[in-house]
């Protein structure tokens, strides 16, 4: 989690908007493996993950509707974040059994190729889903202004 400021929507969402990314997903794929005779025998593969979400340090001094818009555009934060990490389990499901039986000095390659698809997949998703705008995830500050008339 990461604290931004800001008494209001508004102020919120100025800070948001000129953050490169509001949320992240990362993840850090890696194998290990075992091999006889030249040839990989078993693998063992780690992926490290981090999920980097908004916490509004003025949340609980906000309206209700405030905090019901901000919980309304973390959920879909969340849920966009989350859709990275689907990505990730569906590529590299499989890339043990995919490297078992390769030789030893292909394997490294073969696991590159992989996570590169992976990288190219998690790019197109972004680029699908505007980086998850089309998400619903725009603070709506209408909530702010019905507000205050």
């Amino acid at each position: 989690m990461y604290d931004v400021p800001g008494h209001t929507l508004s102020e919120v969402a100025t800070v948001v908007a000129s953050m490169a990314e509001a949320g992240k997903a990362e993840w850090w794929p890696q194998f290990s493996f075992e091999s006889h005779d030249g040839v990989v025998s078993s693998v063992i593969i780690a992926v490290p993950q981090r999920k980097t979400m908004p916490r509004w340090h003025g949340y609980h001094d906000a309206s209700q509707p405030m905090r019901d818009e901000w919980d309304r555009f973390w959920r879909a934060l969340d849920d966009h974040e989350q859709g990275h990490f689907d990505l990730v389990t569906s590529h590299l499901a499989n890339v043990d059994q995919l490297l078992v039986g390769q030789p030893v000095g292909d394997a490294q390659r073969v696991f590159n190729d992989v996570v590169a698809g992976l990288d190219a997949a998690s790019s197109a998703y972004d680029a699908q889903t505007s980086h998850g705008l089309t998400q619903g995830t725009t603070i709506d500050l209408d909530v702010e202004t019905a507000q205050s008339q």
